[in-house]
């Protein structure tokens, strides 16, 4: 009886429950992510604007040549353009409706469509990062491209005004993924194996970039600056080599690993001044 009531209730009040996402096996959910509010009413609306307007310059232009009014031909072709833009971003808006990343404890889901992918952390193999923040719309763009231990690919492109909570994304993407890759490559370097990033190449002796290479000990810092990997010698003013952040895999884990190397100099350094 119960039931049945609160099964009227429902259908008539057409409450709405809250929709959990199933689970795929990775654990607690961390977060979510999906595109802004801001974008999906802003592609709806500007999209039906776009088609009426569309469609009404298209019209006028037809009512104009039947009645042999000289009409440019580029007036027939804006119409064009207005109206399957607008359709375009309609699409577009219906398409991103699904669009989901979820972070878990081991792993991530990215939903597009009727397309699922799943990946676990321990799976990834390496992490491709190019960011561009463009100062004339205030909107940073993030392109991740993750490659797994399988040798399947997960792309996605998103900028912060697009994609709710963005920069925590990265910043947990990042986390997670450097959380398991650094110990390994720390071993390999420990082991006597040299780690390459790109056109950087981290070993026992020193930090190589292309064929100039700089021992540990003149190694002042490594640091992230507007989308470079600067790196500056002690016994030098300036930088002493760049190399742009997009074109280095893994990049927290060079970082990471290149912070780890130089604290380990600095500690033996200490102890054998004391």
């Amino acid at each position: 009886m119960l039931n049945e009531e609160l099964e009227h209730t429902l259908l008539t009040q057409r409450v709405r429950l809250p929709v959990t996402p199933p689970d795929p096996g990775l654990g607690l959910l961390l977060s979510e992510h999906r595109v802004t509010r801001v974008r999906a009413w802003g592609n709806l609306i500007g999209g039906w604007v776009a088609i009426i307007l569309g469609l009404v310059s298209l019209a006028v232009t037809i009512f104009l040549v039947l009645r042999n009014v000289p009409v440019l031909p580029i007036c027939g072709g804006f119409s064009l353009v207005v109206l399957l833009g607008g359709v375009w971003s309609v699409w577009t808006q219906q398409r991103e409706k699904s669009l989901a990343v979820r972070l878990y404890q081991a792993g991530l889901v990215y939903v597009r469509g009727e397309k699922t992918q799943m990946v676990r952390w321990a799976e990834i193999s390496q992490v491709q990062l190019a960011t561009y923040y463009n100062r004339k719309l205030q909107m940073t763009s993030y392109n991740y491209k993750l490659h797994t231990r399988r040798g399947s690919t997960l792309a996605f492109n998103f900028n912060d005004q697009a994609m709710s909570d963005l920069a925590q994304l990265s910043a947990t993407l990042q986390r997670e993924v450097t959380a398991r890759l650094l110990p390994e490559a720390i071993a390999v370097v420990q082991a006597g194996q040299p780690l390459t990033f790109g056109r950087l190449t981290v070993g026992q002796a020193g930090l190589s970039l292309g064929r100039r290479s700089l021992p540990w000990p003149e190694v002042a810092s490594v640091q992230l600056e507007q989308g470079f990997v600067v790196i500056r010698r002690r016994s030098q003013k300036g930088e002493w080599g760049r190399t742009a952040v997009a074109g280095v895999p893994n990049i927290f884990v060079f970082t990471g690993l290149v912070d780890f190397i130089l604290n380990q100099a600095s500690l033996l350094s200490e102890e054998r001044q004391a």
